[in-house]
């Protein structure tokens, strides 16, 4: 498979504060990849260094084989799609109009159609005309992450896309996105939760303190020396009917 996504030697952080320290690592296109580490580790900065939303202090990065810096943000925004941690919405659109502002290079028509569409998806069909500040937190992140999908783009970056919401909208949310990888996209995602990780990600990369300390399939990342010394839990997995599943609890201080 083709990589969509290259570090090489990246090094970046907020405010001239560097948080990556020379990340080298290639991202899949047909992958979903779950980024994994403790808060601080450098995850966010992870994504948002690769969309150039960072300045970079050190390396390159590549982006379906053109440098980053060489591409315009129209050329960005097509070749990558983004769902930020932040959900904040500056005016009250309609759920569908939010929605149509990821479909690219479609009429108006179009686009509509395939927002409607994305919409019920995510389970959010009857929502179509609500205005976004009127959602829930969790209703307007299903909102977003059907803009997401409706970017149709080979690359698909979300950052935390599970947060705020249920049980049920997380796995969906998941599955959904598992689907555009098992449809050639390069899918990457930071989640917190472990147990989604293993049981839903082809990849797994670990971060801790700005490094890559593990990558490869759920088995041979969350190992219980991993889950020890980044995570600081006991455990490892255990394989269920659902599934990959962690048996874990917190270290003793």
């Amino acid at each position: 498979m083709s990589l969509a996504w290259q570090f090489d030697s990246v090094r970046s952080g907020p405010g001239g504060r560097e948080v990556l320290q020379d990340v080298s690592i290639g991202f899949r296109a047909g992958d979903l990849t779950g980024v994994l580490g403790p808060n601080g580790a450098g995850k966010t900065t992870l994504l948002r260094a690769g969309l150039g939303l960072l300045p970079l202090m050190g390396g390159a990065v590549h982006l379906a084989d053109s440098s980053l810096t060489s591409l315009s943000n129209l050329q960005r925004a097509r070749l990558c799609g983004y769902l930020p941690q932040d959900r904040r919405l500056g005016w009250n659109l309609a759920a569908k109009r939010i929605v149509e502002l990821g479909a690219q290079d479609l009429d108006s028509g179009a686009a509509r159609k395939l927002a409607l569409d994305c919409l019920a998806r995510v389970g959010m069909g009857a929502a179509a005309d609500r205005g976004g500040l009127d959602l829930s937190g969790g209703e307007r992140a299903r909102v977003l992450l059907a803009r997401l999908l409706a970017t149709r783009a080979g690359l698909l970056v979300a950052d935390e896309p599970v947060a705020g919401l249920d049980p049920d909208a997380q796995f969906l949310a998941m599955e959904l996105l598992a689907q555009q990888a098992r449809a050639g996209a390069a899918v990457v995602v930071t989640l917190h939760d472990l147990n989604l990780a293993a049981r839903l990600c082809d990849r797994l990369v670990v971060l801790n303190r700005g490094q890559i300390v593990a990558d490869g399939s759920p088995r041979q990342v969350l190992t219980g020396d991993v889950l020890r010394s980044v995570f600081g839990l006991d455990g490892g997995l255990i394989e269920t009917e659902a599934g990959l599943t962690l048996a874990a609890c917190r270290r003793p201080a």
